[in-house]
């Protein structure tokens, strides 16, 4: 393979990983310690996806996570809200 397929296929790898992790994170917050996961269906457009995360920046007051359109919070008021905002 050539340089740029190499780094096309390491960047994937990556990607797919960082999934991967962010999948078994969320799953042990989930059952070990509680948090409560909303997951959207999928986001409308860029735009609609920043509105979100910046929605959460202002009203989200507990810690959460997210990757993509999979959202963690550990206080389950938290969860409501954005469950009721966004879905």
């Amino acid at each position: 393979m050539s340089n740029l397929e190499d780094e096309i296929v390491n960047e994937l790898a990556t990607q797919m990983q960082s999934e991967m992790d962010f999948s078994i994170l969320s799953d042990m917050l989930v059952q070990a310690c509680g948090w409560k996961k909303v997951t959207l269906t999928r986001f409308f457009s860029r735009k609609h996806a920043i509105n979100i995360l910046m929605w959460c920046e202002e009203h989200i007051k507990h810690p959460f996570e997210h990757r993509g359109s999979t959202f963690v919070f550990e206080n389950e008021g938290d969860a409501i809200n954005f469950t009721l905002k966004w879905l």
